[in-house]
């Protein structure tokens, strides 16, 4: 047999290894693994980014608004791997606000479908046909959070008889954690040990001190009378009735931003 018809006989083997090997990272480089567990020092801490948008529509344009959100902008959102956990208008509206709640990765990923999305054809006419008698949107706030339990649709589900609510707190440094406490344990006052509520605490990257940080809690709770609303009011904060520690005899500031409901086309609706 001719020495190079040998040779590559014996190659043949190694040629369809190598070719293997390369499917499997082709495969592997259009099809992350979903779900991936990154390492963390924390590895109980949801490890993706929340963003907290609220949205101010122009005088008289809450209902465009509203259809530019429903039409384009949740589609686009999934489109460019924004994940849509809630979208919400409070109860009391006077500054025609819509509030949204959407989850990424990581920031570099924000990053990308935010530009993405911005090149995109249909985000494009759909801004220029809304807007073809004015604009419809003053401002967005947006906040960036990090969150202690993973958040997803079925967290803020609206139920008839259940009110969602957000509420801020601001935590001495150093005292997050006590003040979480003392939130649930409130909490547990108000609708009972026996009565199901959910709350999840998110923290605002970028906003804490040497002396203070700010808690976000989203609260899904039985509905109740407003006289019944001794947990935190606009004046004040918990009160933390003399019984934990360094907190003793002390309030903690806070306040209801505001009680929500679901828009139509919420996913958490």
């Amino acid at each position: 047999m001719d020495i190079m018809v040998r040779k590559f006989l014996l190659l043949l083997p190694l040629l369809a290894l190598t070719a293997q090997i390369g499917l499997a990272q082709d495969i592997r480089a259009s099809k992350p693994v979903a779900n991936a567990v990154r390492a963390t020092a924390n590895d109980t801490q949801d490890q993706r980014v929340y963003e907290l948008r609220t949205y101010f529509a122009s005088q008289g344009k809450l209902d465009d608004l509203h259809h530019r959100f429903k039409e384009h902008m949740l589609g686009l959102h999934e489109k460019y791997g924004i994940s849509n956990l809630g979208y919400w208008v409070p109860t009391d509206n006077p500054k025609r606000m819509i509030v949204t709640l959407v989850s990424y990765p990581d920031m570099e990923a924000r990053e990308r479908s935010w530009a993405r999305l911005s090149a995109d054809r249909e985000w494009i006419n759909a801004r220029r046909q809304s807007e073809a008698n004015g604009r419809i949107l003053d401002a967005v706030r947006e906040e960036i959070l990090t969150a202690d339990q993973a958040a997803d649709v079925m967290t803020f589900a609206a139920k008839a008889d259940r009110s969602l609510e957000i509420r801020r707190f601001t935590a001495e440094s150093g005292k997050a954690e006590e003040v979480k406490a003392l939130v649930r344990d409130q909490l547990t006052g108000e609708v009972g040990s026996n009565t199901k509520a959910v709350i999840r605490f998110f923290s605002p990257t970028g906003e804490g001190n040497r002396t203070s940080t700010t808690l976000i809690a989203f609260v899904v709770r039985p509905k109740v009378d407003n006289e019944r609303m001794e947990f935190v009011n606009t004046r004040g904060g918990v009160s933390t009735g003399g019984e934990s520690g360094d907190f003793t005899g002390q309030r903690i500031p806070g306040e209801i931003v505001t009680t929500l409901k679901a828009t139509e086309y919420s996913p958490s609706k």
